[in-house]
Order: structure tokens, then C-alpha cells, then sequence
């Protein structure tokens, strides 16, 4: 924003120029959970962080990051909206705001409210538009600014009777919100909402996919556009998936890394995107010795300078590599055809593929035949 980007690696607040290199401005709290950026814009010239359960505010002027010992142990994730910045305490259920344009004053003890429209604790938030979204396990509700001494109140359009499933897999998608969702009744599906409607865009399948995995509440969720595309990622680090919704297609797909060395993928590792500078930028959800700018979709320029694994990648349709350099592995299916269980022979087929325009593009096939007199 405002032609400075910022982002959370290990226990390290980083700046990072056009260019990808990087400025250290401080450490922070560090546990396995997602950190959390906002600004109050010039209003307040602030960044807020939540990392590690902790809250600080980093002073864009002096470049100064100070601690907020009013949060500490209360910061689940952060949020802003109206020039307040928000925190969710989920352990408790609780929406503490600062002060106007202060990110610095936090009166927890009066500034506060605690979930009470429904008993399943509040687990995450998002602000879209003009909204705070509070979702709990089985049940969501919105929020919007009244004007109060305390200027957040439940919205009158009352409660979504959905929940979040992984509470760091809202993401917003427009004007919209998309996130793992999940009802009482145990059902797990994507939701997108349309103001104040949701509208599941999971498919069946992919339903029945979700809900035979054991464990999906540390899943985290991104957005991105490319090439007239947007496409909404849902990682699951732990089973190595990660699941891709085009919204332009209306259509699902599976992404991941290829280990070469192992003959099997994990999940996409670019993640946590952000439009910087005149390109696409993400941070690599697995991480390695030294920092460069690679590409998303290629190896890119190496400038070594440390062993922080704050990795900043780039993608680019037009680079056919992986982040580790290695070539994209990618699977086609073809749609099913059948003719009432009878055999279906094929005796020719045909594969159209749009080069990258590069010299490396290249397809492989395996062709089996079956002898006349067994045509089973």
C-alpha cells in the first residue's frame, strides 16, 4: 500500500523495495499461526501486527515497531475499519478496537465487546467494505459502525447460520468473502457471499473430499488474479493439499509442488499474495536458507544476503519453473465417457497445449497396445 509492502517471516518484521531486497524493522512474537498487517492510512501513519498472540504498532514515519503490552496474550488476529484498528481475542470471543487514529491506546477494559447473539465463540474476523465479519464454529454475524461511544454493533440482517471450519481461510475475493465453512450439522463446503447471502461454491466431490479429512482447522486461505482469472487457494499444509477455485471458470482444481526427489506433491508452497510494485508477490510457505526474488513460476534472480528464509516470490505466467527451479509437473483427466458399461475404444486423440513461449514446453504420453485377440 502506498508503495510499501511489508510482511511477517519467522519472528521478523521485513520491508521489502521494487527490487525484493529486504529491510529488517524489528522482531516479533513467533508461533506456527498466520501473523496479520493492517493500516489506519495516512489518518494514522500506522501499521497494526498480530503475531504470536501479540499486538504492535509500527509507526510508518519513524519506522519505530513497539509493542502493545495491552494485547499481549489477546491478539489473535487484527483488523481495520473506520480508523480503528480491531483485534480478536478468539480465546475468550472478545472485539477489542483502539483509539481513533491511535493504534498506540487500547482500553481494553471499557473498549470492548464480547459475543453474545450466539454461544459458539467467535474463532476469526474480516473486514469487507464496511463490515466486521465475526465467524465462529457454527455461526457468523456482521458488525458496522454505529456512531457509539463503543461504534460497533451487530448488524440488523442477524446471524449466517454458517461457521468457519479454519479460521484463516477467509479471504476476501472482491467485494465478497470466501472461506471453509462449516454448519451444526457437521457439513463442510466453501462458502462466497453476496452482501449479506452466502452461496456454496464447493462442489459435491469436493465436499466429500473435505469431510474424510481428519484435520482442516489450520487450512489457510488466499486470493489472487491473474490473466483475467481469479482464483481462491485453500492450502492444508498437514495433508500436503491444496485445492484452487477459478471464479471465472466457476471450476476446482488441485495445485502443488512436485519433490522430484520423492515422486509425489505437497501443497502449492506460494502463498499469502500481495499486488506490489506492478507485480504479483507472494512469500514461500516452505522456506530455505538465503532471500531472493524467485518466480512463482520460475527461478528468477538470486541475490543471496542471509539465512532468514524470507523468500519473496514472483509469478509469471510466462516462466514455465517452479520455485525450486525444476520444471511444472502438471495432470490432465479427461472427462469420463462411458456407453452403458460397454468398452470404449479409442483409436486416435488429440491434445491441444498453449506454449508459454519459451522453448521448454514439452509433453509426455504413454501409449498401450492391446493385442486384437484380448481386447479386454
Amino acid at each position: 500500500m502506498n508503495s510499501r509492502e511489508f510482511a511477517v517471516v519467522g519472528n521478523n518484521l521485513y520491508e521489502f523495495d521494487a527490487a525484493g531486497i529486504k529491510t529488517t524493522h524489528g522482531e516479533v512474537e513467533y508461533d506456527e499461526k498466520p501473523a496479520t498487517i493492517c493500516s489506519n492510512g495516512d489518518g494514522g501513519n500506522e501499521l497494526f501486527i498480530t503475531s504470536g498472540g501479540k499486538g504492535y504498532i509500527f509507526d510508518l514515519g519513524t519506522s519505530v515497531l513497539t509493542e502493545i503490552t495491552a494485547l499481549s496474550g489477546k491478539a489473535t488476529m487484527g483488523d481495520t475499519l473506520d480508523g480503528y484498528f480491531l483485534c480478536l481475542d478468539a480465546s475468550t470471543s472478545t472485539l477489542y478496537t483502539s483509539d481513533l487514529l491511535d493504534g498506540l491506546t487500547w482500553t481494553t477494559g471499557t473498549n470492548f465487546a464480547q459475543r453474545s447473539l450466539q454461544p459458539d465463540r467467535w474463532l476469526a474476523m474480516k473486514v469487507s467494505g464496511r463490515y466486521i465479519w465475526l465467524f465462529g464454529e457454527q455461526t457468523t454475524e456482521a458488525w458496522y459502525d454505529t456512531g457509539a461511544s463503543f461504534p460497533f454493533a451487530p448488524h440488523p440482517s442477524g446471524v449466517l447460520n454458517y461457521g468457519i471450519a479454519a479460521p484463516w481461510s477467509a479471504c476476501l475475493m472482491g467485494s465478497d468473502l470466501v472461506w471453509l465453512a462449516s454448519d451444526r450439522s457437521g457439513r463442510r463446503c466453501v462458502l462466497r457471499t453476496s452482501g449479506f447471502t452466502p452461496g456454496v461454491i464447493s462442489t459435491f466431490p469436493l465436499e466429500g473430499v473435505l469431510q474424510g479429512y481428519d484435520w482442516v482447522a489450520d487450512a489457510i486461505g488466499d486470493v489472487y488474479s491473474m490473466d483475467g482469472h481469479t482464483f481462491y487457494l485453500l492450502h492444508i499444509d498437514r495433508l500436503g493439499v491444496t485445492w484452487a477455485w477459478d471464479a471465472a471458470t466457476q471450476m476446482w482444481h488441485e495445485r502443488g509442488t512436485w519433490l522430484h526427489e520423492e515422486n509425489r506433491y505437497l501443497s502449492w508452497r506460494p502463498r499469502y499474495y500481495a499486488y506490489a510494485f506492478g507485480q504479483h508477490r507472494m512469500l514461500d510457505g516452505l522456506g530455505m536458507p538465503g532471500d531472493y526474488i524467485a518466480s512463482g513460476r520460475g527461478s528468477g534472480t538470486v541475490t543471496q544476503s542471509g539465512t532468514t528464509n524470507a523468500i519473496l516470490l514472483r509469478l509469471d505466467a510466462t516462466i514455465p519453473t517452479d520455485v525450486d527451479g525444476a520444471f511444472y509437473r502438471r495432470l490432465r483427466r479427461a472427462p469420463a465417457i462411458n456407453a452403458d458399461n460397454e468398452d470404449v475404444f479409442y483409436s486416435s486423440f488429440e491434445v491441444e497445449m498453449e506454449a508459454t513461449g519459451h522453448s521448454f514446453s514439452q509433453a509426455s504420453f504413454t501409449m498401450v497396445e492391446v493385442p486384437a485377440e484380448d481386447p479386454h
